[in-house]
């Protein structure tokens, strides 16, 4: 017997047509509308998060009294906090849920904001900025 003999192939296709369909029968409840909401407050606010880097990195390069070239740096640590916590973000949704998770990102995400913002040294800074990275990575999967 040949291998594709053995292994029944499936058309997946119309199941995931028929996944589709039914979330498409979903009544727009105030609750969809309520979660589409949250969703969008949570994707625009870790944009601006994420654009403002080129903004604020002067500033505190000025703040700090250190070389303009750490200015990279600061951008770079929170996109590397992003993509690490990118790749466990959707782990950690399936495991403890989507709602608790994106309720924990927003509380981690502004906490270490504001750590960021009353930062006393640039060093204190870079690790506020990676933590805070790691929870808008997690966000974006969940």
């Amino acid at each position: 017997m040949s291998k594709e003999n053995v292994e029944e192939k499936i058309d997946i296709t119309p199941h995931i047509r028929e996944i589709v369909a039914r979330i498409d029968r979903i009544p727009l409840t105030r609750y969809v509308w309520y979660l589409l909401l949250v969703a969008a407050l949570g994707i625009f606010f870790d944009f601006i998060e994420m654009s403002m880097g080129g903004t604020v990195a002067p500033a505190m390069v000025k703040a700090f009294h250190v070389s303009p070239v750490y200015s990279t740096l600061i951008i770079s640590i929170t996109v590397v906090g992003a993509l690490i916590g990118s790749a466990i973000g959707g782990y950690l949704s399936d495991r403890y849920g989507r709602r608790s998770v994106f309720i924990w990102t927003l509380v981690g995400w502004s906490v270490f904001s504001f750590l960021t913002a009353i930062s006393p040294t640039f060093l204190f800074a870079l690790v506020m900025r990676f933590l805070g990275g790691i929870f808008i990575g997690v966000e974006v999967p969940t």
